[in-house]
This record gives structure tokens, C-alpha cells and sequence, in this order.
């Protein structure tokens, strides 16, 4: 082979090779650009799919949560509410119930005991006692008009017992009482210089009431046992 048909046919080769070169060039490097691009594409549209889904299950979520919790918080009110007001009622009509019946009961049919009145106490003897200017505290059938005084006697043993008003002040009388003073329970009664006897157990406790017909004074009463 000539150096001239060497050439030629090197040259053929070397075409060959540089026109395919460019065949692979211009078919691969497009397609791998287009393929890369449509995958960069469809991977950031999945990913958005997939966030936007997401993200709406999040939001479904939120919704039921509210609306179940409205409904629940209006019925717990409404029902607490309407309990209280009830209770509040019950008791105010109880208190004024149970006021009004136990002071009625207690002023009508209440006692005043004798045992409660500031009354000197006596004993077997004579007894020196004074009755001041005052007003009558209690009045007795055969009481008198004027100031009077409380006593008390409490026996030392079994026995009757007799009282005895004296008095150069003042006329009067004296009487027993008790245990009750209001309304006044009278036990007996005798004017002045007269002897009352009233039987006793020991310890059994008798009040004595001096009564001046107008002005006080002085006196004794004089206890003895028969």
C-alpha cells in the first residue's frame, strides 16, 4: 500500500471516529440532562405530594378536635350552673325555717328558774336581811305592794322547817317559791309573826321571798327546824 493510501485510509478512520464521538455526544448528554431534570422534577413534585398530605391529615385532625370540644365544654356549664342555683335556694329556705320555729318556741313557752335571780341564802337561825327602795320584782296572791327581796334556804337534813318574819321598819309578808319564779310557783305564804312550816328533804332548796306592804327596811327572819 502506498503512503498515499495510507493517508486516505487514516484519515477515513480518524472522520469515522470523531463523527461518531459527536453521535454519542449529542444523543447521551441531551437525554441525561432531560432524564436528571424530569427526576429532580418528579422527586420535589412527590415531595410536595407527600407534605401536602400530610400537612391535610393535620389539619382534619385540628377540625374534629375542635368541634368535639366546644360541645363538651358548653353541656359541663350549662349543667353546673343549673345544680348551684338549686342548692342556693334549698338553703336559705332552710335557715329561715329552722329560725323562725326556734324562736317562736323558745319565747312562748320558755321558764325562768329561781335558781337564775341573785338570791341570798339562809340558814337555821336568825337571818338580819334588808329590803331597799326598789320596785316589786314579783307578785304573789298574798303579796304586798311594796319593795321585796329573794332568799333562798337549803335544808340540812330531813325535816319541817318553819319561817318567821319580825320587822319594827315595815309591815309585810313572807312567802315560799320555786323552783320556777316566772311564772311565780307559790308554795305558801304567811304575814308577819305568823310561822310558815314547810316539810324538806336534805339538800332540797326552797327560796323565800320578804314582801313590804309600803316601805323598806330592816328585819329578821328566823328559820327553825320542828
Amino acid at each position: 500500500m502506498t503512503n498515499a493510501a495510507k493517508f486516505g485510509l487514516s484519515s477515513l478512520v480518524l472522520g469515522g471516529a470523531l463523527a461518531l464521538q459527536g453521535c454519542i455526544l449529542e444523543k447521551i448528554e441531551p437525554e441525561e440532562i432531560d432524564i436528571n431534570v424530569a427526576d429532580e422534577e418528579t422527586g420535589s413534585n412527590g415531595d410536595g405530594d407527600g407534605d401536602g398530605d400530610a400537612t391535610g391529615d393535620i389539619d382534619t385532625g385540628t377540625g374534629d378536635g375542635d368541634g368535639d370540644g366546644d360541645p363538651g365544654d358548653g353541656d359541663g356549664d350549662d349543667t353546673g350552673d343549673g345544680d348551684g342555683d338549686g342548692d342556693g335556694d334549698g338553703d336559705a329556705t332552710g335557715d329561715g325555717d329552722g329560725d323562725g320555729t326556734g324562736d317562736g318556741d323558745g319565747d312562748g313557752d320558755g321558764e325562768i328558774p329561781c335558781a337564775e335571780f341573785d338570791a341570798e341564802p339562809l340558814v337555821e337561825g336568825d337571818n338580819d336581811i334588808a329590803i331597799g327602795n326598789v320596785m316589786s320584782s314579783f307578785e304573789a296572791s298574798c303579796g304586798a305592794p311594796g319593795p321585796d327581796a329573794l332568799f333562798s334556804f337549803t335544808a340540812p337534813a330531813d325535816g319541817t322547817f318553819t319561817f318567821t318574819l319580825d320587822s319594827a321598819d315595815f309591815e309585810g309578808v313572807i312567802y315560799l317559791v320555786g323552783p320556777s319564779c316566772a311564772p311565780l310557783e307559790e308554795l305558801d305564804c304567811q304575814p308577819e309573826g305568823q310561822d310558815l312550816a314547810y316539810p324538806m328533804l336534805l339538800g332540797e332548796v326552797v327560796y323565800v321571798v320578804v314582801d313590804s306592804t309600803v316601805d323598806p327596811g330592816a328585819a329578821t327572819v328566823t328559820i327553825a327546824a320542828l
